[in-house]
């Protein structure tokens, strides 16, 4: 039987759950099955899963930063096309930058021993607030390592219908973000605000529900 040496570093959160434990050993069961000669295979696991493997986020943190210098990471940043409001309907736009849906962390030889070794590929989304975390912590020191990269989609009508769902999805967040910065600015500056400043800045919140309410539209008839 195969024995797994974790890491020194890493060192196993006290309160992880049986079940969690069970699935990951699973994962790494399967891993590490031979595969026409191959040894090397990937576990997938959450944010949280990947935090649960240590102390604190501040261990977690240590340990990235001796994976970079040792080149033992790969990160994705994995973007949808930004779909913009053509005053009829949204239309995909190519020259838009892609918008971060999340990251995908590769982390080589996360688990290894004598006879096998398995990768890791941690996701960032927000789904878990994995995504904010990421910024916040990782953005900047991983920005040597990140590589953009469109999400696959299958070429039918299901998967494109669903892919501009979940494009419109963070673009509502995006504007929803943006109206309340606006707001909280013309609360606290209104008053010595220029006429045409207030008025420009009232403009910028209206356009932008507007889009709110025209993605909201549009995601409830793909979802019909």
């Amino acid at each position: 039987m195969t024995t797994i040496t974790i890491p020194e570093i890493q060192t196993i959160h006290p309160l992880l759950s049986s079940p969690y434990l069970g699935d990951l050993m699973t994962q790494l069961d399967h891993a590490i099955q031979p595969s026409n000669g191959d040894t090397m295979s990937t576990i997938q696991m959450t944010f949280q899963q990947f935090l649960w493997s240590f102390t604190n986020e501040g261990q977690a943190l240590y340990y990235i930063d001796n994976l970079v210098a040792e080149g033992r990471i790969e990160v994705s940043e994995n973007t949808l096309p930004y779909y913009m409001w053509n005053g009829d309907r949204f239309v995909a736009h190519a020259v838009q930058d892609g918008q971060t849906h999340s990251f995908s962390m590769r982390i080589k030889r996360w688990y290894e021993d004598d006879d096998s070794s398995a990768d890791a590929v941690v996701t960032f989304d927000r789904s878990d607030n994995g995504l904010n975390w990421f910024f916040d912590n990782l953005y900047s020191t991983l920005d040597g390592v990140i590589e953009e990269s469109e999400m696959h989609w299958e070429d039918n009508i299901e998967t494109h219908r669903k892919r501009e769902r979940t494009a419109l999805l963070l673009q509502q967040a995006t504007y929803q973000r943006r109206i309340d910065k606006t707001r909280r600015y013309l609360i606290e500056s209104g008053a010595v605000m220029s006429p045409e400043q207030f008025e420009e800045n009232c403009k910028h919140v209206v356009n932008l529900r507007h889009w709110f309410n025209q993605a909201t539209d549009r995601i409830n008839d793909l979802l019909a």
